[in-house]
């Protein structure tokens, strides 16, 4: 990908346009099992933003072989990834580094599912290849 905006972007607290969003919500979809793999390319803002709820953060992120530098348009600064109550691992090292960013899985003080609770019920799962979808502008998942 070339000249991307935000290329990796999940954001549990996004409400729909240009507006501040008058309360938190409590019921955002949880997020697990998305792993980020084989993304290149080059951003224009922000390389990776991972918002997530703090009452449903996101659980099991995984990323590997990611290689993502400020674009050569323009008066780009060094982003800096974002990362807000995300837990996850780094398989390879990145770029940017998102070791420091993530959460780590050791230290999530999540609580197991209930018996009363479906093997995927209130969990969606997702996976991201940078190869997959060559013509995209990038890759993301917005949940509210």
């Amino acid at each position: 990908m070339k000249d991307v905006y935000m290329p990796i972007n999940i954001d549990q607290n996004y409400c729909g346009g240009p507006h501040t969003c008058p309360t938190t919500s409590t019921n955002a979809v949880a997020i697990s099992g998305v792993s980020y793999w084989g993304i290149t390319g080059t951003y224009k803002h922000t390389p990776v933003s991972l918002d997530c709820s703090k009452y449903k953060p996101c659980r099991g992120l995984t990323f590997s072989s990611i290689n993502l530098t400020p674009s050569a348009s323009g008066n780009i600064p060094k982003g800096y990834p974002f990362c807000s109550n995300a837990y996850g691992r780094v398989l390879t090292s990145t770029t940017p580094p998102l070791d420091k960013c993530l959460l780590s899985e050791a230290n999530d003080q999540a609580t197991a599912p209930t018996q009363a609770m479906a093997p995927n019920q209130g969990r969606t799962q997702a996976s991201l290849w940078g190869a997959a979808a060559p013509a995209r502008n990038f890759f993301g998942l917005f949940f509210n």
